[in-house]
Parts: C-alpha cells; sequence; structure tokens
C-alpha cells in the first residue's frame, strides 16, 4: 500500500478555501480515483502546534492507493481536470510525496 501526501505549505498573502476544498474538489477526487482509492484524508492544519508556533502548511491531504501504479494510472486519466480545479480553492503550488505504508490501521466512518 501507498500513501499520496499532498502538501499546501504556509506563506504570506496565500490564499486557500477550506471548504471548496473539503466539499468540490474531494468529490471530483474521489469520484476521479474511484475505487483505486482506498482510503483518504482532508487535513486543515491548526494555527498552534505544540510550540506554539504556526504550522508550515495551511492544508494537506493523504490519499490511500494498494500500489503506486493504481495512483499514477488514475491521475494520469485525470490529470487536467484535477489541476485546474486546484486554482478554484488556492494560489500555493502542492507539494506532493509518495510514500509506501509500513504499518497501517485506518477507521474511514464517511465524513
Amino acid at each position: 500500500m501507498i500513501v499520496v501526501s499532498v502538501f499546501y505549505p504556509r506563506s504570506e498573502k496565500v490564499r486557500f478555501d477550506h471548504d471548496y476544498y473539503r466539499e468540490q474538489h474531494f468529490e471530483l477526487i474521489t469520484q476521479a480515483y474511484g475505487d483505486r482509492l482506498k482510503h483518504f484524508a482532508a487535513l486543515q492544519m491548526c494555527d498552534d502546534q505544540l510550540d506554539g508556533s504556526p504550522s508550515p502548511h495551511v492544508a494537506a491531504a493523504h490519499f490511500m492507493f494498494a500500489t503506486k501504479e493504481d495512483f499514477v494510472e488514475a491521475f494520469e486519466q485525470h490529470r487536467e481536470e484535477i489541476v485546474a480545479d486546484i486554482q478554484k480553492f488556492t494560489d500555493i503550488d502542492p507539494v506532493i510525496e509518495i510514500s509506501d505504508v509500513r504499518k497501517a490501521s485506518v477507521d474511514v466512518d464517511g465524513k
């Protein structure tokens, strides 16, 4: 299993519409990826971390797929519409990381 993590770095005067991201963009993503997408989480970072400082990111997402090939195939089929939708909720260039899962416990409640 792999996790595709998408981070939106914080900087001065960034625009990020968390409602659109959570409700509209994730609807697009889940429809585009279909059954290949096993689990996901949309995150809005807290303004104050344990040390009181702001998170280095304003938002993130984690998507779980059975294989890297499943992700690449799904993303390539829908790349244009997914990338075009990003401008509707942010002006931040996302940072994408792919990780191999070594151990996981996932409880998805569908909300």
